[in-house]
């Protein structure tokens, strides 16, 4: 895992633990899957997110990831990246073992682009908000772990991202 994701990751671990003992449930989830930014051929994304219930259906879901898309052209390197932190808005549909939800939310993109010709490197980053767009499913496999699978699209300015992952959510 990236070191800026796993500090990341770990900070909101820490900090969501109170939160979870004042709410009846919250959940802790990893996930992977693919990215698929406009313009840029699909690449590899990770993301974490801890979810705390505010109401019977509706849950909030603070979250971060972090996505990275390179091109090796002889005596070019250029790059691509997108670490973002997030807060969404989830409803779920409890259903059984099954149980669909859909959410929105808004998020800061920190979007790094690098140019190397030669052994130098040029880089810029740019702060970004983002709205995205989410659903998906948990699947329970016993009381304190869910399997979950979900597609979303992040508008982030001139950079639009479709994204499809799945993981694994811990219930506490």
């Amino acid at each position: 895992m990236p070191r800026p994701l796993s500090t990341l990751t770990f900070t909101l671990v820490l900090c969501a633990a109170p939160l979870a003992q004042a709410q009846e449930q919250a959940s802790l989830g990893l996930g992977v899957g693919l990215v698929k930014p406009s313009d840029v051929d699909s690449t590899f994304w990770v993301t974490a997110n801890y979810r705390f219930r505010l109401g019977d259906r509706l849950w909030l879901e603070p979250e971060a990831g972090y996505w990275k898309k390179g091109d090796d052209v002889p005596g070019l390197d250029v790059s691509i990246e997108d670490l973002n932190f997030g807060l969404n808005a989830i409803l779920a549909m409890p259903g059984g073992g099954i149980e669909p939800w859909v959410g929105a939310g808004v998020g800061l993109h920190l979007v790094k682009g690098v140019l190397g010709v030669g052994g130098f490197d040029s880089g810029e980053t740019e702060t970004k908000l983002g709205i995205h767009l989410l659903g998906g499913l948990d699947f329970g496999l016993a009381d304190s772990f869910d399997l979950f699978a979900a597609l979303r699209y992040d508008i982030v300015s001139d950079l639009g991202q479709f994204k499809a992952y799945g993981g694994l959510r811990y219930k506490f």
